[in-house]
């Protein structure tokens, strides 16, 4: 290019012309990627855009959603009493019009895993309590808006409404403004335990890192794959008395324009350009390895899987993968996750109901991957029956201490030896 080019704009007839060196696709003005992650709102998006997160929370309520839930009278070793409380045992069954126990656990757990808070509206005829609802129903957090009463210590508060004066609750179509708190079951996870604070998950702002660099990750990826990255620069060769003639921002559009149109490596697409212009070609290399956007990724997963208690074998991940390790990974994932989850539940849902004398009880026996631990925990309790039992009837031990070692009584008492005489209550026969 001539140095007057360089300096001076050419002019072709009255029209001006800028010169400019580069051309880049795209819009340049697009503010950065950004997700605010410090609010309900950015846990929604987290669990739009970042399939990672989608996947987990998704996979962990329905694992959630395996359980059976009972009601069970708490003083007589787990006795079924659905019978005894049919209002509440149907209310769990079909907590609304439209869901199955399943969809509506589903979508509690999802909201609890997602904004380490969850929402569940009683519907109580007036002068009723909540064991006479008519339903149930999951609210979405964002939603819900909480308004304390001033003044009021949580300390020395007894009740939810001695805290809370109502809540609002918003929803598309109405909007209900005074709902009575004991009406509303608020569910928090272990790190959400700032009653006051605006509503947020730290879970995911912890993982905004990871979430942020999985996301562009994956548009990064696309991009690549859509426009194969910045391949070169198609440049001018055409020239006159004072050097290199710039293209019109009209022929320059044409030609790009030709370029996406036509030309790529799609199977309907042209891979050799034809041109009347005296154009050239300047590549642009870069080996996308270098990136690393593969290992970014699964390091970034790992973290999201482990935050969630979710293990990370049990993800699309076949590399040193057995069936052994998945084995062992769900039986992990039910025993430290799922099932302490759930045992809150089960205690929510008690006070919830306000059951005297009996609580919800949700079984995960059922699970196939269990089963294996079930019977592993049946031949322990049979070895241990057998040493026991050679220990009193050896007079090692009392009746007393043999019931002790078989937990079935934490305090025992008396001091009953074996004799031969010893009928099957431990009495002199």
């Amino acid at each position: 290019m001539g140095l007057a080019d360089r300096i001076f704009p050419l002019i072709r007839g009255n029209k001006s012309v800028p010169i400019t060196f580069f051309i880049f696709r795209g819009n340049c003005e697009t503010p950065a990627f950004m997700i605010d992650l410090d609010s309900l709102s950015g846990s929604r998006t987290a669990y739009g855009k970042c399939s990672p997160v989608f996947t987990v929370v998704n996979r962990l309520a329905s694992a959630m959603a395996n359980g059976k839930w009972w009601i069970v009278d708490d003083r007589k070793d787990s006795e079924d009493v659905s019978n005894k409380y049919k209002n509440i045992y149907n209310l769990i069954k079909a907590p609304n019009c439209f869901q199955t126990l399943t969809d509506f656990i589903k979508q509690v757990d999802t909201y609890r895993s997602l904004y380490e808070v969850a929402y569940v509206y009683a519907v109580v005829p007036s002068g009723f309590k909540v064991a006479d609802a008519v339903s149930m129903w999951a609210i979405n957090p964002e939603c819900v808006e909480t308004v304390y009463r001033k003044g009021e210590s949580l300390f020395n508060s007894t009740k939810v409404s001695d805290v809370i004066e109502k809540y609002i609750i918003r929803t598309d179509n109405s909007t209900f403004d005074n709902v009575n708190p004991e009406h509303v079951l608020c569910i928090r996870d272990s790190s959400a335990t700032d009653f006051r604070k605006k509503a947020y998950s730290p879970r995911i702002e912890s993982l905004q890192y990871e979430i942020k660099n999985i996301v562009q990750a994956q548009e990064a990826i696309y991009a690549l794959n859509r426009d194969r990255g910045a391949m070169g620069i198609i440049t001018n060769k055409t020239k006159d008395a004072t050097g290199s003639i710039p293209l019109l921002p009209e022929e320059k559009k044409e030609i790009q324009k030709e370029y996406e149109r036509v030309y790529g490596l799609s199977e309907k697409q042209s891979k050799v350009m034809l041109t009347n212009s005296d154009l050239g070609w300047i590549p642009m290399t870069f080996n996308v390895r270098d990136l690393m956007l593969n290992e970014g990724l699964k390091q970034n997963i790992e973290r999201i899987a482990d935050a969630f208690g979710y293990p990370y074998v049990l993800l699309a991940n076949s590399t040193g993968t057995t069936f052994a390790n998945m084995d062992a990974a769900i039986k992990s994932l039910y025993q430290e996750t799922v099932i302490p989850a759930a045992k809150v539940y089960a205690e929510k849902f008690t006070r919830f109901f306000g059951l005297e004398g009996a609580r919800i009880d949700i079984d995960f026996s059922d699970v196939e991957y269990l089963q294996e631990a079930k019977s592993e925990k049946a031949d322990y309790v049979y070895k241990t029956t057998q040493a026991a039992k050679i220990q009193y009837e050896s007079g090692v031990i009392t009746r007393e201490e043999f019931r002790e070692a078989l937990d079935m009584d934490e305090k025992p008492k008396g001091t009953t030896f074996y004799s031969q005489n010893t009928n099957s209550n431990g009495n002199e026969g």
